[in-house]
């Protein structure tokens, strides 16, 4: 089996031209060349800001650059047409579609609603800070330009759970509605992280959960992705994932890769939703109000004899869909409907109010099953800004302690930088550029996690005259063709550190030698096979003309210049290598 190699397919700061999806039709062939097999586009749907609208700012999930609404029929990246357009180009060249998914917050609505509301402290949104007041909530989406088109379903006010301005009096703060409260499991930070911005999806509430059901098959029919990149999930309640994950994988007949945005260096945080999520493990805040439901209606919300035991994060997936049709053979839900005092009639589906419920599921001995789910190695990226940063003082030995990808490698999508990082956001912790090779021989070239390469090294930011990543496409194609086998790793030295690849007999020419230093240079002796005894094997990245000579153990002392990173190949791959690139 190949290598799998994910790009993230957009950078923060790119000019709001409609020309993305363009640009990824166009360069289709080009990146499966270099060895990218899978691409993570950024969310395609209508944001509050329309055609400048980055996609976080969820204004429409149905319009997809299709409808006159936000100022605009294209989003930033394009339209609708240019989308689908996009996606089957690179599924006729062998690439699969990562889809970016963001259900936790909406903006923009058409209208205005009278809410009542508690004022809550924005370092502890459990504490109230106010008594129950009327505010002017921007919460009722009409969606006047679509027209009803794909889904007549009106949001309201009794579809969020709280938002973060008073249009009559101009104030802002974190208001939580009356009836409603913060979901149960949600990351401790600020005491209870439910809310985030805008205004936030309450999936307590089943009619939010059905909508939220309807439009993930609706998306997967129409736009036929491989796989999921899940915004923000920290905000979520942890088992609504869980449960909408298995039911999307139930309606499309496929058991879709998925990755989770958890943005935390504390690895334990990870993985107890890896646990929750992945594992099937109980929550462990629980929704007080389910755990009070009597046992028979407990029951049936919660028992389903199709679930079966507990998946591993597996990063396996089928090959592109192409042109071919979804299974979407799964039995009709109901449709669920809420008046005006929000309360939720005996209609509503069996597998929305699994969702809302599922805060419960682990107080009782028939808990929900888990399913399939991966994280951004967020304490990784740390890693490597801290090393990148400590002027030669970081002990190499430990740049994979505390991370996922050593704690959960069948979990961890690995990653350098992204969108968030990069200069000028909110979360930014830019990787310098000299050690970015390192970092990213250490994502590409291991024989653990799934690597994610960002838009912006690989194609470079305009806006900030960050030039591409040197040698990054070398690492991408050597990662395609020729890092394959059993790794032995030498993290002996705090400064040189260094892993080889044995190769296998599927990958002609495979095996490799990596040494890295964030300091000065030096030689480290590494063991390849015994098989390229007498081989002689060369610098993939150029930095070194001679070669040198495996003995008989197929090792040899390999060398690095100070504060890089070396490649060493044998003849014919470092041919391939050099003359491609």
């Amino acid at each position: 089996m190949d290598n799998k190699t994910i790009i993230q397919y957009f950078e923060w700061y790119l000019p709001s031209d409609g020309l993305l999806w363009k640009k990824a039709e166009a360069q289709a062939k080009d990146l499966a060349e270099v060895g990218i097999t899978d691409v993570w586009l950024p969310p395609a749907y209508k944001g509050a800001s329309g055609s400048k609208s980055v996609g976080y700012d969820v204004y429409d999930l149905y319009d997809l650059g299709e409808f006159d609404q936000k100022g605009s029929v294209r989003t930033k990246y394009g339209t609708k047409e240019e989308y689908l357009a996009a996606i089957a180009a690179l599924h006729q060249n062998g690439i699969r579609v990562m889809a970016d998914t963001v259900l936790n917050q909406m903006m923009g609505a058409d209208e205005t609603e009278e809410v009542e509301a508690i004022d809550t402290a924005s370092n502890n949104r459990e504490q109230e800070t106010s008594g129950l007041h009327t505010i002017q909530a921007w919460t009722r989406f009409t969606f006047p330009g679509r027209k009803g088109k794909y889904s007549d379903r009106i949001w309201t006010a009794a579809n969020f759970s709280g938002t973060d301005l008073d249009q009559a009096t101009g104030n802002q703060g974190v208001y939580l509605f009356k009836g409603k409260h913060w979901s149960d499991e949600t990351d401790s930070e600020n005491v209870n992280y439910d809310y985030l911005m805008g205004v936030d999806l309450d999936f307590d509430n089943p009619d939010t959960c059905q909508a939220l059901l309807d439009w993930g098959k609706w998306y997967f029919e129409t736009v036929q992705p491989d796989a999921l990149r899940l915004d923000a999930v920290k905000h979520i309640k942890f088992e609504s994932y869980r449960e909408w994950l298995k039911l999307m994988r139930r309606s499309t007949g496929k058991e879709f890769f998925a990755v989770g945005e958890y943005w935390s260096g504390d690895l334990n945080r990870l993985l107890h939703y890896i646990n929750v999520i992945a594992d099937g493990e109980p929550s462990k805040t629980p929704d007080k109000k389910a755990e009070q439901l009597p046992e028979e209606e407990y029951n049936a919300i919660h028992e389903d004899p199709s679930d079966s035991g507990s998946p591993e994060c597996s990063t396996k997936q089928e090959e592109p869909a192409g042109n071919s049709a979804l299974n979407t053979g799964i039995t009709p839900v109901l449709h669920s409907v809420q008046d005006a005092a929000g309360q939720v009639n005996d209609a509503v589906s069996r597998e929305a109010k699994k969702i809302a419920s599922a805060g419960c599921a682990g107080n009782r001995p028939n808990h929900t099953q888990g399913t399939q789910i991966a994280l951004f190695d967020v304490p990784l990226h740390f890693a490597f800004l801290n090393a990148a940063t400590s002027n030669g003082q970081f002990d190499m030995r430990t740049l994979f302690d505390n991370t996922l990808v050593r704690a959960r490698e069948e979990c961890a999508v690995t990653f350098v930088d992204n969108h968030d990082t990069q200069p000028g956001q909110s979360l930014e912790s830019y990787i310098p550029e000299w050690f970015k090779p390192i970092a990213y021989s250490m994502i590409l070239l291991r024989d653990t996690g799934t690597p994610c390469v960002f838009y912006g090294d690989y194609y470079g930011l305009e806006h900030d005259n960050e030039s591409p990543i040197l040698d990054l496409k070398k690492l991408i194609s050597i990662r395609r063709h020729y890092a394959y086998g059993s790794q032995k790793d030498y993290f002996d030295d705090p400064s040189i550190v260094g892993f080889t690849r044995s190769g296998d007999d599927e990958h002609k020419s495979s095996g490799l030698a990596v040494l890295a230093t964030d300091a000065g240079e030096g030689m480290k002796y590494m063991q390849i096979s015994p098989k390229y005894a007498g081989q002689q094997f060369y610098d993939a990245l150029g930095r070194h003309h001679d070669p040198v000579t495996l003995d008989e153990q197929g090792g040899a002392e390999f060398h690095v210049h100070d504060g890089y990173v070396s490649v060493w190949v044998n003849k014919e791959a470092y041919s391939y290598i050099r003359t491609r690139f």
